[in-house]
């Protein structure tokens, strides 16, 4: 029994005691005696992890003949016990870890569900008029089909089995005047031996994208990571994160934070679902403590609407009209607990706005002087803009511990 310590000394006096000339002595008339005097070995196993003779209850030193061999067992047994505890205790924790990665799973099947009943409709006329397009200048596609959303936005897919020739650029200007709708480059996968094209319309806004690292001390590896991507759907995201500590270690976690979440991400899955599967991942990657911040921004380039995630990540700055707001989180970074997951907050964004999204090392002398500067440098480029902070940042760490130090810029553009 793992959960009753007792056990091991009855099963470490049936070993040691059997056949020994002052057995009924010690079990028959001083039962009780030597019953109550293993209790106290409990607390030396604890402490020391072990027994030996010279830490034996006075008892045993006294009486017993075999003191040796009475603590050879006991230890031994101690560490079966020890053993099994962890066992169990591992498997327990593996339990709740594979439960949460199905439940993630259920979540992203969810959200593929919610994905196609988006579809409210197909565009007949589009899609015979795209199909004549194309079939101008390439070789007939095994299928085109125009899925209108419940934005009531339409997108072009393409199946064809055979290469394509013709560039994308081409393709999505014949297409366009073919449907009526200005589409954007197509997203361009191998799905089962064919490839789909899928052209959707082009959003109102665009994001101009900078970012700027400063490395802690002497390192050559910042460990702070960060991506940016558009996907097919008309979302631009930005993502930070900041590994614990700084040089290669906090690296190693950041990187694996940006890799799994962009993956999942342009995969097609939502939020909340990779961020599980990703906080499990950190969970189990190393017996060492391992986590990361997850700072990210994912703004809507049809209708400026931007939502910001938060797990353990600093203060993110938003200049609009010339006022800024801040949005901060108290939650934990991921790979600490299970169940972590992030704060969401939001805004509506227009033309000519900044987001800046920084690492903690960028606000170690405080926010005051980071809104001034970006207040000030807001006509700037969002690369010049990133590198003026960044610079910035540096100089008032400089005075104080240093660490690793990210920013990124992003203007809205239409």
């Amino acid at each position: 029994d793992y959960n009753n310590i007792g056990t091991i000394y009855d099963a470490a006096a049936n070993s040691v005691c059997r056949g020994c000339t002052k057995m009924l002595n010690c079990w028959d008339e001083n039962y009780t005696d030597t019953v109550g005097a293993f209790n106290p070995i409990s607390d030396i196993l604890r402490l020391n992890g072990e027994v030996t003779v010279d830490t034996l209850p006075g008892y045993f030193r006294d009486r017993c003949c075999k003191k040796e061999k009475l603590c050879s067992s006991v230890n031994e047994f101690y560490r079966n016990f020890v053993g099994r505890q962890n066992a169990k205790r591992q498997v327990s924790e593996s339990r709740r870890i594979v439960l949460e990665q199905f439940q993630s799973i259920a979540d992203m099947l969810i959200e593929v569900s919610d994905e196609i009943s988006d579809i409210t409709g197909y565009d007949v006329d589009a899609t015979t008029a795209a199909a004549a397009a194309w079939n101008k200048i390439e070789k007939p596609a095994d299928q085109i089909i125009c899925p209108i959303d419940r934005f009531g936005r339409c997108r072009v897919d393409i199946y064809t089995s055979n290469t394509v020739k013709t560039s994308p650029t081409v393709l999505c200007g014949t297409l366009s005047d073919a449907v009526g709708r200005e589409l954007d480059l197509p997203t361009i996968s191998r799905i089962q031996g064919k490839t789909r094209l899928t052209f959707f319309e082009r959003a109102c806004f665009s994001v101009d994208f900078s970012a700027q690292q400063c490395c802690c001390g002497n390192n050559t590896i910042c460990g702070d990571s960060f991506e940016y991507f558009s996907d097919a759907k008309g979302y631009a995201y930005l993502l930070l994160s900041d590994g614990m500590g700084n040089g290669k270690r906090a690296a190693i976690d950041s990187v694996m934070t940006c890799s799994i979440l962009i993956k999942l991400l342009k995969a097609g899955f939502g939020l909340s679902s990779a961020i599980k599967l990703l906080n499990s991942s950190m969970l189990v990657k190393s017996t060492d403590e391992s986590l990361s911040t997850i700072d990210l921004a994912k703004i809507d380039l049809y209708t400026g609407k931007a939502e910001f995630y938060k797990a353990g990540a600093a203060t993110t700055f938003v200049l609009s009209k010339g006022e800024i707001r801040r949005f901060s989180s108290g939650s934990l970074p991921v790979g600490i607990l299970e169940g972590i997951g992030c704060e969401k907050q939001g805004c509506r964004l227009a033309e000519g706005d900044i987001v800046v999204m920084v690492s903690d090392g960028a606000l170690i002398s405080g926010e005051g002087w980071l809104c001034e500067e970006i207040r000030k440098c807001g006509n700037l480029p969002a690369k010049e803009l990133a590198v003026k902070l960044c610079q910035k940042a540096k100089e008032k760490a400089e005075a104080v511990q240093p660490d690793d130090i990210t920013v990124i810029a992003a203007k809205i553009a239409s």
